[in-house]
């Protein structure tokens, strides 16, 4: 972990420990590390990603065509 930054977020964080020991500070930053929210989305396979897209582009009149092509080139990757 570099110093100043949340290991889950990466985000660089100056707070005041408001303690010389260094073992409550250590202590203090774990528990601001463990409380971090992870920015980054959850993950999703390709699979499950390409279907939600399909499906979004189904209910669009102008765009059923690209749908289409898009399902016979996912059916045609599967098959290796």
């Amino acid at each position: 972990m570099d110093q100043g930054t949340i290991e889950t977020s990466g985000a660089f964080v100056r707070v005041s420990a408001r303690t010389r020991a260094w073992e409550r500070a250590e202590k203090k930053a774990r528990l601001m590390d463990a409380n971090a929210v992870d920015p980054s989305p959850a993950r999703v396979t390709v699979e499950t990603a390409f279907d939600a897209f399909i499906a979004r582009k189904q209910g669009t009149a102008a765009l059923a065509q690209l749908a289409k092509q898009q399902r016979a080139i996912h059916d045609f990757a599967n098959r290796f």
